[in-house]
């Protein structure tokens, strides 16, 4: 179903595809149905793809399971990418669904490993070629890049909102207010995970070390909840990593901040259980204590 979804999105236009992506996160709409086509616009042709059955649908639950997975990578590779716009969309398309839907993460990241080494023809160089890695990398930082963009947007209607006169204008100014920051939230919280899970699978080498400490950073200086949510998912997906031996004194001054945080019981309580979290899951040396949920073959759910 996923790459049917592919399929279809890689004909339309990038308005159109905007317009598929608002109308999935409205409440009641199947997570891959695709948006209609324009009559007015020319779309390309879609490149040619297996009929779906029930057994390639997603399973309506967080996990992807093995089997799944593999049937969902032969349809997307059996896609048409054969130019710097297709391969594009497929990066964008595979990062939007990514952090709208971080309970797969872990999957998209899998997708995303597979997929790495395909290279086509620069556009504006057919002699030399660009990978899918490359474009995700500049797609990653180009998300990052957008957290200041989102604060300004953030602080501008903020400001129309103590300048309102009327109740009817408050009352529509507060509701684009919440609607603005829940999705920022909600597409932080999903590209922090995302980026974790990229790290993890070494796609992200040429995001050093460096950087991801530069983040972690960021997010303690900004001294909300909202930060400090992002803070435990990065650490949970990539503190393993980060915590070498040439790094630990920079994880120790880390986790001295956290536990104080904890201590003095700053911020709501269920910011504190995330921190406590991480903390524990450090003193395992990054082995979850909690019980593996992760996805099964078919082999092992019958066992």
């Amino acid at each position: 179903m996923c790459a049917v979804f592919f399929s279809l999105s890689l004909s339309l236009s990038p308005r159109e595809r905007e317009r598929e992506r608002e109308r999935e996160r409205e409440p009641g709409s199947p997570a891959f149905a695709p948006a209609p086509v324009s009559a007015h616009e020319p779309v390309p042709a879609p490149a040619p793809t297996p009929a779906p059955t029930p057994d390639s649908y997603p399973p309506e639950k967080s996990e992807l399971p093995p089997q799944m997975f593999n049937q969902l990578m032969k349809q997307v590779m059996d896609l048409t990418i054969d130019t710097e716009e297709r391969l594009k969309d497929v990066v964008d398309l595979v990062f939007e669904k990514a952090i709208d839907e971080p309970s797969f993460s872990m999957a998209y990241g899998n997708m995303c490993s597979c997929l790495a080494m395909l290279k086509v023809p620069l556009a504006n160089k057919p002699t030399s070629t660009v990978s899918f890695q490359k474009l995700l990398l500049n797609r990653c930082q180009k998300e990052f890049e957008k957290d200041k963009v989102n604060d300004d947007v953030l602080e501008k209607l903020r400001h129309q909102l103590e300048a309102a006169t009327s109740a009817s204008e408050r009352e529509r100014l507060e509701e684009d207010l919440e609607e603005a920051k829940d999705k920022a939230h909600r597409r932080s919280i999903g590209n922090i995970k995302f980026i974790g899970e990229l790290f993890k699978l070494h796609m992200l080498h040429m995001l050093s070390e460096a950087i991801m400490h530069d983040c972690v950073v960021k997010l303690f200086m900004n001294h909300n909840e909202e930060s400090l949510e992002r803070l435990c998912h990065l650490l949970t997906a990539i503190g393993k990593d980060l915590d070498l031996e040439k790094a630990r004194p920079k994880m120790d001054h880390y986790f001295k901040y956290i536990e104080k945080t904890v201590k003095e019981r700053r911020g709501s309580s269920r910011i504190r259980f995330l921190l406590q979290d991480v903390i524990d899951l450090r003193l395992h040396n990054w082995v979850s204590q909690r019980a593996d949920h992760g996805p099964k073959t078919i082999e092992q759910i019958h066992q």
